[in-house]
């Protein structure tokens, strides 16, 4: 489009500018142009930057590249076109003014001063109940008048919208009193972000444990169209923002002093996305109920038709909240809304059949095992830090009773464990929760003892039929005296009240031998003759024994600790030790193999010796050759090393008194 300046005026760090649409043959099929040689007026604002680089001028030719934006002002016939930077000034003959061509636009702009001369509006006193919308009167500026109308409708008017997208749109990139949208919350879940005021200074070494949550909200318009909200960091504290993370899934809600963060994709966010399939309208369903009145001969070029239609939302806007301006608000069920998608619960025993590659699938079930990703749990190290903030990805395996029955049922016993462990007896499923995905009020705790009782929401499926779980997830354990689905507690009301009961009755399965075929991520019983200890790590340390907490020092007598956590003094600390030791077995005699097991607490002291008072540690000879019995571990890594041999890494398991 390209516009020539009839009359300018600088308002409020803005040029507003009237002008008129010359002929151009790059025009966009709407960009307003009238037909039959009449030159349409119109106004077009730009920025102050905008301006200088352009050095507006009456009579200068504009090119105004898409994209503008459009806005609609009550009482004004002109149409107000709001530029971006993708302007361009034009010479006399149409080229591009370069650094040496102020000349040809100072001499064009003073030819033309003498017609369209630059407005002047005197200071008058604003009238002080003078409605918005009143209509300009025919002797006053129009530029002015303008610029307050754009300027009181974004300040003041607050219209729920039911669409995002349209939102977003007459907005504009920026208002002050932010957007109002009306949308149902199709999900919640949280985020790990940096804590204000850590962004300073440190050792990149060092893993940063300064982190605090931040609650999203996944929304879906009456259009079906989704949007993520970023509520604010102390959310939490705030009482009636505090009970919408609580029990705002699956309602309605109005949005007000909201404004776009950013714009992601699919290539960007791929677990976003996968979020938003899970809950959105599938086109097969949708197809299929476009082919019922469809004959055959049709039906092939009507799919791709339909399918294409609805391939799934690409991009998505991030919203957030205007600083000190944002509320929510409950409203009554509105029956233009889409519907909410609750979670698709399956059995576990289903996954072998119908899991599908990024299908996301919740599902109720036991803990066999739960240990992170890090394996140093020693005090003081940078890793240790990281575990017990639960900034760290952790293994999960999980059962329930279905796995039992899918096996007696399914004539394939090999089909029935491609994504499960090998034990006989009841199966289990190996689920990888990432970092990203927050277990809330430190629950780690009590979701990763052995059998404990869980509810896996939105877990992903991943190819080869493995489960993860990411930000989009939730872990939460089962309490029938929790109201539903509590994601600040960590807990879940299953609707079926004998689900507890029936997982309650999931035990341990009966482990296979260790060997070299043993899978990673797998269940296995390890047997076999101590014959060295990694020295590296094997060290004690004293805990409170009121707190647990690692974190004791000494009084200035120096004869007493004192916990940090607790402060209270510390006269009989629990030794707390860590041993990793080798074994000689069938598997380290195989392909020149070696196996290393880090024991529980427990087996450490069944095999070290009691310790004299007046001793400081204990001899390496007296562990090495001792018989370790069948213990029950998680092969949690096989890893090669140059020299070409196997290390096969096993940690021993709590089964508590089963």
């Amino acid at each position: 489009m390209v516009v020539e300046v009839l009359s300018m005026e600088h308002v409020q760090g803005m040029y507003v500018t009237k002008c008129t649409q010359l002929p151009s043959d790059q025009r966009s099929p709407d960009d307003g142009a009238s037909t039959g040689g009449i030159q349409q007026q119109l106004f077009v604002l730009f920025s102050h930057n905008t301006g200088q680089n352009l050095k507006i001028a009456v009579g200068l030719p504009i090119r105004i590249y898409p994209p503008w934006q459009k806005l609609t002002i009550p009482n004004y016939s002109e149409p107000v076109i709001l530029s971006t930077y993708f302007c361009q000034s034009l010479g006399g003959d149409g080229d591009p003014i370069q650094d040496g061509d102020d000349d040809t636009a100072s001499g064009r702009a003073s030819t033309s001063a003498a017609t369209f001369s630059p407005l002047k509006k005197p200071f008058q006193p604003l009238k002080l109940f003078e409605g918005i919308y009143s209509k300009p009167s025919s002797h006053t500026t129009p530029s002015g008048s303008l610029l307050e109308s754009i300027t009181s409708m974004s300040d003041v008017k607050k219209v729920v919208s039911d669409s995002i997208l349209d939102c977003i749109a007459e907005s504009g990139a920026y208002t002050s009193s932010g957007m109002c949208i009306r949308a149902r919350v199709q999900r919640v879940y949280c985020k790990r972000i940096k804590s204000p005021g850590t962004q300073g200074f440190r050792q990149h070494s060092i893993p940063s444990t300064d982190h605090t949550v931040q609650w999203l909200m996944l929304l879906q318009d009456s259009h079906g169209v989704f949007c993520e909200l970023q509520l604010p960091v102390d959310t939490p504290t705030r009482p009636k923002w505090k009970e919408h993370i609580q029990r705002g899934e699956g309602k309605v809600l109005t949005f007000s002093g909201v404004k776009v963060v950013h714009r992601t994709n699919r290539s960007r966010s791929p677990g976003l996305f996968s979020l938003i399939d899970s809950v959105s309208c599938h086109g097969d369903d949708i197809v299929g109920q476009a082919f019922s009145s469809q004959s055959e001969s049709d039906t092939e070029d009507h799919a791709l038709r339909v399918s294409k239609k609805f391939q799934g939302q690409n991009f998505c806007y991030t919203l957030g909240f205007q600083l000190g301006q944002g509320a929510i608000e409950d409203i009554q069920e509105d029956t233009k809304q889409v519907l909410y998608k609750l979670p698709s619960v399956c059995d576990l025993g289903e996954l072998s059949q119908e899991a599908n590659i990024n299908q996301r699938i919740s599902f109720y079930a036991s803990v066999l095992h739960a240990c992170p990703e890090t394996n140093i749990e020693l005090p003081g190290h940078p890793a240790s830090e990281s575990s017990s903030t639960h900034n760290t990805g952790w293994h999960m395996l999980v059962s329930d009773t279905s796995l039992m029955r899918s096996e007696e049922e399914s004539g394939s016993r090999e089909d029935a464990r491609k994504i499960r462990g090998e034990g006989s007896g009841v199966e289990y499923v190996y689920l990888h929760v990432r970092s990203g995905c927050v277990v809330n009020a430190g629950n780690w705790t009590v979701v990763g003892q052995f059998r404990s009782l869980v509810f896996c929401k939105d877990i992903c499926v991943q190819q080869g039929g493995t489960l993860y779980a990411d930000m989009y997830s939730a872990i939460l354990k089962l309490d029938n005296n929790c109201q539903g689905c509590d994601r600040l507690t960590g807990c879940h009301q299953p609707q079926d009240g004998d689900i507890i009961t029936k997982l309650s009755r999931v035990t341990m399965p009966t482990l296979s031998q260790l060997t070299n075929n043993s899978s990673v991520h797998t269940l296995v019983s390890a047997t076999g003759t101590i014959i060295g200890v990694d020295e590296s790590t094997a060290y004690s340390w004293p805990v409170c024994p009121v707190c647990a907490n690692e974190k004791l020092q000494e009084q200035e007598s120096g004869s007493q600790l004192r916990c940090c956590e607790c402060n209270l003094p510390v006269t009989n600390p629990v030794i707390k030790m860590y041993l990793e030791v080798f074994l000689d077995c069938e598997a380290s005699q195989e392909n020149n193999s070696a196996v290393k097991v880090k024991l529980l607490q427990s087996t450490i002291e069944s095999i070290l010796p009691l310790l004299e008072e007046q001793e400081e540690g204990y001899d390496m000879q007296c562990i090495l050759g001792q018989a370790l019995q069948p213990t029950k571990c998680f092969l949690s890594n096989i890893t090669v090393i140059p020299s070409g041999e196997r290390c096969i890494e096993l940690e021993e398991i709590c089964v508590g008194d089963d």
